[in-house]
């Protein structure tokens, strides 16, 4: 009987576990990539924001970053509402899927957009995130920042 119960787990269970571990090991690998990183050792750090409403106060030069997932093609994306002359703002997209994004395919374009906000001079000021799903607002994030 113990002859039976090894052949069993010899043929079916340790297969089966091998391949869970070879699949937590390719989970594992993924490519990340910097998104921002100060040119200048003496510019302030970034300050990322928090996914509620808040007040921060940061430095003049302060990179203030906001991360989000998003699904354009579904309908699923988030905008920025800011004083433009407050704000040197960039956009960076880190695709769930890159090289299915590089071939063009459809639907593949799921991933999380990190927008990034510069401080170009003092005083306060109000920043709104709106997170729409196919035209409709879904909820906004509001955030007052005051900037030294």
């Amino acid at each position: 009987m113990l002859t039976i119960f090894a052949i069993f787990i010899l043929l079916f269970a340790l297969p089966g576990l091998i391949l869970f571990a070879v699949l937590q090991v390719n989970r594992s690998r993924r490519n990340y990539e910097v998104i921002w990183q100060s040119s200048q050792p003496d510019l302030p750090t970034h300050k990322v924001l928090p996914d509620r409403n808040a007040t921060i106060a940061v430095r003049l030069g302060t990179v203030i970053e906001y991360r989000a997932k998003i699904y354009p093609s579904v309908g699923l994306n988030y905008r920025a509402e800011y004083d433009k002359d407050a704000f040197d703002v960039t956009r960076n997209v880190v695709y769930d899927r890159p090289k299915d994004v590089e071939a063009g395919m459809c639907g593949s374009d799921s991933g999380v957009c990190y927008t990034f906000f510069k401080t170009l001079k003092k005083g306060r000021y109000s920043l709104r995130i709106v997170h729409d799903y196919r035209g409709n607002v879904q909820r906004t994030v509001d955030f007052k920042i005051k900037v030294k």
